[in-house]
């Protein structure tokens, strides 16, 4: 009989075998000190044992992702993103401790000052008294962790704002684009965005020395994909932009892109500068029969748009440890699939839910 295995043993493993594929290896102490600081208390539970119903990253419950970030110009940051808060803890609890992590992950990264200003932002986003989140949703803030060879860490923040009315939600959302001197923006969106999309949430990315970024994220279920194209290519209008958009349907839908979308994603950048950015995304859960029909997408879709499969395929096969990816089950690997583009650039982003394949050690 095994003994008991945690989430937080066997992912923290895993993230010491992927460091070295990101050129981040001089930065490995630090990566894991933020991993304990975020996880400690959220993995600590056994690979077998998690619970949909306390967090909703991904499908299973898994209360961590791993976030891909691929485009045609290097070597894509490492990235992972994870919810505090102790397993079966109440919402106040997950909101007490939500705020405390984010302090200390603000001061490792030297972003104290600019945490404190965001905190104070957040106070007025997230629910006065957990309480007031819908049953059917789990969760306050999350928070994503990014490191790169040639620049400074990168924390972001995510709120989520699936609370109160809907013309509260829409409200809270316009004043983040005020904050971030993006309204004239945001009026460019609303009006194509509020047919058929509702608000889910929105982030705030710190990192030393940078001006902190935002993004507003939006949720559809059941529009077609003409509708997601006039908003991407809103914020996007170049030719790369359409290209990109085009690939990305042609592959990850098939014959399947004439009909509506299931569950889909869209965000925006703020603020809104001279280039603009956005991202589409498709749950994989929703978008795909099983996760090998995910990864052939995914891999023609990279191939087809120029972007380097090779850190995808290597991610995939240290989190699987190099079995082959189900064709009998939904999707359990794969839990997000987007296109976006950042300054002009189109880039391809997969998040990935390590929880699943653990079962199997």
């Amino acid at each position: 009989m095994r003994g008991q295995l945690l989430l937080f043993d066997t992912v923290r493993r895993q993230i010491e075998q992927l460091i070295p594929m990101f050129g981040v290896l001089d930065q490995t102490s630090d990566i894991l000190d933020r991993f304990d600081t975020l996880c400690t208390d959220s993995l600590n539970i056994d690979v077998r044992g998690r619970a949909p119903e306390f967090s909703r990253i991904n499908t299973d419950g898994t209360p961590f992702q791993f976030s891909l970030s691929l485009n045609r110009s290097g070597l894509p940051a490492f990235q992972f993103l994870g919810e505090p808060g102790r397993p079966g803890c109440n919402m106040e609890e997950r909101h007490a401790s939500s705020f405390v992590i984010f302090e200390e992950l603000a001061n490792a990264l030297g972003v104290t000052e600019e945490a404190k200003y965001i905190a104070n932002i957040l106070c007025r986003i997230v629910p006065k008294l957990p309480r007031d989140l819908p049953v059917d949703v789990s969760g306050i803030l999350w928070f994503g962790l990014s490191f790169s060879p040639c620049s400074a860490p990168t924390l972001t923040i995510y709120a989520n704002t699936l609370w109160g009315a809907e013309t509260s939600q829409w409200l809270r959302l316009s004043a983040i684009a005020e904050f971030f001197n993006s309204t004239g923006y945001w009026h460019l969106i609303t009006p194509l965005a509020t047919r058929g999309l509702s608000p889910l949430g929105v982030s705030f990315s710190l990192s030393p020395n940078r001006c902190t970024k935002g993004r507003i994220y939006l949720r559809a279920y059941g529009q077609p994909l003409d509708v997601h194209r006039k908003l991407f290519l809103t914020s996007a209008p170049d030719q790369d932009g359409v290209d990109a958009f085009e690939a990305f349907g042609r592959q990850m839908l098939r014959d399947d892109a004439g009909y509506p979308t299931r569950s889909a994603v869209f965000s925006i950048e703020l603020p809104a500068l001279t280039m603009l950015g956005t991202k589409f995304e498709l749950c994989a859960h929703c978008a795909f029969s099983h996760d090998a029909e995910a990864s052939d997408r995914i891999l023609a879709w990279l191939q087809d748009a120029g972007f380097d499969d090779q850190i995808y395929r290597s991610t995939v096969s240290n989190l699987t440890h190099g079995r082959q990816l189900s064709t009998n089950d939904l999707p359990s690997l794969h839990a997000y699939v987007g296109v976006g583009v950042h300054n002009s650039e189109p880039y391809a982003s997969v998040y990935l839910n390590p929880g699943p394949a653990l079962e199997y050690l």
